[in-house]
């Protein structure tokens, strides 16, 4: 496939093909003049938007409250 133009939908589209989306449902969409990610079907895009749990976790590094400065100083 070759895309031409603006490419920055070219991702979505070869991300689609590459892990082998049934587009039947939503093909008229893949062509519209204002396609992106939003576009697509939630249960394709809205996955992609969760955090691993691994990346979750925040660690506090230290528990001292910082020292005060004062303007002026």
């Amino acid at each position: 496939m070759v895309f031409t133009g603006e490419l920055e939908t070219s991702g979505i589209v070869y991300n689609l093909m590459k892990n082998r989306v049934k587009v039947d449902d939503f093909k008229d969409v893949l062509v519209a003049d204002d396609f992106g990610l939003a576009s697509l079907p939630d249960y394709i895009w809205r996955p992609m938007l969760t955090i691993p749990p691994a990346e979750r976790d925040v660690s506090v590094t230290s528990a001292e409250q910082p020292e005060e400065i004062f303007v002026g100083e």
